[in-house]
């Protein structure tokens, strides 16, 4: 009679278990899930570099946005900081947008 008791509870006290997790992924709480997403990968400055000689060493924030899956405010404080490190010179062009040009124009070639 004590087996039979304990095996019911066992029982129930599983179907708990199940009955919780199941009406948590319903209402869309998936924590227990989160060592499962994947991180997305950095943008590295290589990446930038690649966009800025493919548009022929000029761009815009919003063009690097377009090249490379990145908001806009990453990209223009990406571009910022490439500007500091020597990277790229800033020039506003004649409609006010701010372009920043490689200095290295070997890699143009």
């Amino acid at each position: 009679m004590w087996v039979q008791l304990i095996i019911m509870f066992l029982v129930l006290l599983s179907i708990g278990f199940t009955a919780r997790i199941i009406l948590s992924n319903l209402r869309g709480n998936t924590t227990h899930n989160a060592s499962l997403e994947v991180e997305p990968k950095p943008i590295t400055d290589r990446q930038i570099l690649q966009a800025a000689v493919e548009a022929k060493g000029s761009l815009t924030a919003t063009g690097l946005c377009l090249k490379i899956d990145m908001s806009i405010e990453e990209a223009q404080e990406r571009l910022e900081q490439m500007h500091k490190n020597g990277t790229f010179d800033i020039q506003v062009d004649d409609l006010g947008n701010i372009r920043y040009e490689l200095r290295d124009k070997n890699l143009l070639h």
